[in-house]
């Protein structure tokens, strides 16, 4: 869960840094509501369903938060 989080804000950081002003914290926040969402979700999962379960759904969000982070530099 702490890898997601800090992955999003290292992303967040080389996107705003690497793109010279186009991207900005507000262009982040407004185009990654559901990622934002998402992200504090995860302190909802339950533990019961399993360490496999759990593992395979935040290693699938940071799949889907580093996609997104292609997208929007593009």
């Amino acid at each position: 869960m702490m890898r997601n989080m800090i992955g999003f804000y290292k992303l967040s950081r080389h996107a705003v840094e690497s793109t010279s002003g186009q991207i900005t914290w507000a262009k982040i926040r407004d185009t990654m509501g559901d990622m934002i969402y998402r992200l504090s979700s995860m302190k909802f999962e339950d533990p019961a369903d399993g360490e496999q379960v759990l593992v395979e759904r935040y290693t699938q969000l940071q799949r889907d938060m580093e996609e997104q982070f292609r997208s929007l530099s593009d």
